[in-house]
């Protein structure tokens, strides 16, 4: 599998996410691209909205997000096409960042702050286009449990969550 036909997936999300992460970490700038009501709601400093979405706070995370990009989103692309994939990409990160920023107004009485950064809502927004167009290759059966050869992935999505 490589990045040919996904332009998208590989510049403007592989290899911006890994550049902006670890530039993030260098700079030791990695607190301020979380998503907090009181920077926003009382400094006005709305670039935190989107900015969340460009860089990882944890390594692991970030390996974790690369390997489920690497083998979802080029296959996501491949069907989309790549201006659609784009245009798919910079929506969800403006709905994504107005419904994160509603809910964190909504439950601040519940001491739910402020949120991790990382592109987790474009991470499973695709990792779930992956679940509806890509077909599965083969399937197995361990212990009397059929799996799939995307259920690696699903693992791996699920290590990301928690």
């Amino acid at each position: 599998m490589s990045f040919e036909l996904a332009p998208v997936s590989k510049g403007g999300m592989m290899m911006g996410l890994g550049v902006a992460s670890l530039m993030s970490s260098l700079f030791d700038i990695k607190p301020y691209f979380h998503l907090q009501v009181l920077s926003v709601a009382l400094t006005y400093s709305y670039c935190c909205l989107l900015s969340q979405h460009f860089t990882c706070t944890k390594s692991s995370v970030l390996l974790l997000m690369e390997l489920i990009l690497y083998n979802s989103a080029v296959n996501v692309e491949r069907q989309f096409g790549s201006v659609k994939f784009a245009s798919f990409i910079t929506v969800l990160a403006l709905v994504s960042s107005m419904l994160s920023f509603m809910m964190l107004l909504a439950f601040h009485r519940l001491d739910i702050n402020y949120l991790p950064a990382g592109p987790t809502s474009i991470l499973f927004s695709i990792l779930y286009q992956f679940y509806r167009l890509v077909p599965s290759a083969y399937t197995f059966q361990i212990f009397s449990l059929k799996v799939s050869n995307k259920s690696f992935l699903y693992i791996l999505a699920l290590q990301v969550n928690i």
